[in-house]
């Protein structure tokens, strides 16, 4: 699990989304996004799959798995997604924006290469042996650059500090422009 990574890519993700959205759609609803929901969102395969992992749920945990089952299946981020729609009809999108973080992690994991896990249970229901360990390394560097970026950012600048607080407070984007009026 790497969190600052999935958390940067599913806020950022959904941010520019919301900005081309805005671009070709116009309206002000984009700017009501809560992005802290978009950053939940980018952590729940792993939220969803790594307790499985550690109960020891048979098919669903063991080395062999890698912890990536259920919770990394587009049918997971697929049917919060949908809900998430159903829910933004009646002018709440916090659902919808956490459905499209999730979709994020599925996508920049190790499971991007195995459509077994992706399409579950499109393949069958049981999933692949994991084969690729080197990549959970390029994401170790990864994550530490981005987590001594934002503590640098932070320490140094008043104006990243307040960004960055007001993001937990607010669920503003940091990098939002328009949310400096706020």
């Amino acid at each position: 699990m790497y969190p600052v990574t999935h958390i940067t890519i599913a806020a950022g993700s959904v941010w520019l989304g919301a900005r081309l959205w805005r671009r070709l759609r116009g309206g002000s609803v984009v700017d009501a996004i809560d992005y802290r929901f978009a950053a939940l969102g980018g952590l729940v395969p792993d939220i969803i799959d790594k307790p499985l992992d550690r109960l020891g749920v048979p098919g669903l945990s063991g080395p062999e798995t890698a912890a990536h089952t259920i919770g990394h299946t587009l049918l997971v981020s697929g049917l919060i997604i949908i809900a998430g729609l159903i829910i933004a009809r009646r002018g709440d999108a916090r659902l919808l924006v956490l459905g499209i973080g999730s979709l994020t992690h599925p996508l920049v994991d190790p499971t991007n290469t195995y459509p077994e896990i992706l399409f579950w249970p499109a393949y069958g229901t049981d999933f692949p042996e994991s084969r690729q360990a080197w990549r959970k390394y390029a994401q170790i560097p990864l994550d530490i650059a981005l987590a001594s970026t934002y503590a640098l950012l932070i320490w140094r600048s008043e104006e990243w500090r307040e960004r960055f607080m007001r993001f937990a407070r607010t669920g503003k984007f940091p990098l939002d422009r328009r949310a400096d009026v706020y």
